[in-house]
């Protein structure tokens, strides 16, 4: 299971996006996760995928800019706007712990 280094994700890109001259490049998913991984190294994980459960949090890939969806960021990227996908509703157990967090009653 995967660990996110959160400070170095807040410290380094909150409200931007990930740099992209880090190994892999911050423009892959591959690159964003190894970056994101407090190890440092490649963690396994599905790429297809939107959301990725971590044991400390999620990842959510979010595109933005695009017209089949409605991605926005405010508040200095504070808050998010995302759409999951088809795949993505109230009973997914990434969905059900956004929705704890939401209530107060988890921290992602």
């Amino acid at each position: 299971t995967i660990d996110i280094d959160f400070e170095k994700l807040r410290g380094t890109c909150l409200g931007t996006a990930i740099p992209h001259d880090i190994p892999m490049g911050g423009h892959t998913k591959n690159g964003v996760m190894t970056f994101a991984n407090a190890t440092g190294e490649f963690p396994s994980f599905s790429k297809f995928a939107g959301v990725v459960e971590c044991r400390n949090g999620l990842v959510l890939f979010i595109n933005v800019g695009g017209s089949d969806y409605n991605n926005t960021f405010t508040e200095n990227g504070r808050k998010v706007t995302w759409f999951g996908g088809s795949k993505q509703h109230a009973e997914t157990p990434s969905i059900k712990r956004l929705m704890r967090a939401e209530n107060g009653k988890e921290t992602v």
